[in-house]
């Protein structure tokens, strides 16, 4: 995890925003599914690595179900050549192809 979501995650207003986010969208802004809320994901639109600026707006934040973010994180790793996805599979989160 990068040095910025560090920071960020340890931020109180951070995890306030995260939170309203999470008790305020319980369904997938991808694939629109009702997501349990173990299962919810707070996303940023405009990724962090790019717009840090924009960690704290609310605009930029949505609510994805696992599966749709790590689909999103796997599809950003390929376009923006990430370590990501290196991460997920060294995890055992997504498989070799």
């Amino acid at each position: 995890m990068s040095q910025i979501h560090n920071q960020l995650y340890m931020d109180v207003d951070y995890r306030i925003s995260m939170k309203w986010i999470k008790d305020t969208n319980p369904y997938c802004a991808n694939c629109w599914a009702l997501i349990k809320p173990e299962q919810r994901t707070v996303d940023h639109i405009t990724p962090l690595s790019h717009r840090p600026d924009m960690a704290y707006l609310r605009a930029n934040l949505q609510m994805l179900c696992t599966d749709c973010h790590k689909q999103k994180t796997i599809t950003r790793d390929k376009k923006f050549n990430n370590t990501m996805q290196l991460a997920l599979r060294k995890a055992g989160l997504i498989k070799e192809r």
